[in-house]
């Protein structure tokens, strides 16, 4: 086997190694995102659920009256109950900053998908070398034209 197509080889599998570990980060990322979203959605209900009653009670004169000065507290739960539990879920997993999102999903990824990174972080400079050399190697050529030499007396023997 030729150096190139050794090297074409290694080219090959680090390609599908980067994709699949691409896909596998999103992936985390994705599911991450969803289970976020579920829980906050969760928690929002069962909150909308329990405020049900005071709000009801906010709405007659009398119990809005003897609150006297917690009036504040119907005006809250009034502005909460207009905002439904999913856009409210949405708008609490959305909203966060992007290189804490990256963070987190790193850490709660697992060890192995770091150790990976961290592995191709430390190869990389030795996989760019040998992609940027490519064929360049004088054996390569040498062997190349001895095959092309081979191959022509075969083929035409008269030459």
């Amino acid at each position: 086997m030729s150096r190139h197509t050794l090297h074409n080889k290694m080219r090959s599998i680090f390609a599908t190694a980067s994709t699949i570990a691409l896909f596998l980060c999103l992936g985390f990322f994705s599911v991450d995102k969803i289970c976020l979203l579920h829980e906050v959605y969760t928690i929002r209900s069962h909150e909308l659920e329990k405020e049900r009653w005071l709000l009801k009670q906010c709405k007659d004169p009398e119990f809005f009256s003897n609150l006297g000065y917690h009036t504040s507290l119907c005006t809250e739960i009034e502005g909460k109950a207009r905002i439904g539990a999913l856009w409210y879920a949405i708008n609490q997993v959305s909203c966060s900053l992007p290189v804490e999102i990256i963070w987190e999903t790193l850490v709660k990824a697992s060890w192995p998908l770091l150790a990976l990174l961290a592995a191709t972080f430390l190869l990389f400079p030795s996989v760019v070398v040998a992609y940027a050399r490519g064929s360049h190697y004088p054996q390569d050529e040498c062997s190349r034209l001895q095959y092309n030499k081979q191959l022509a007396q075969s083929k035409y023997p008269a030459l």
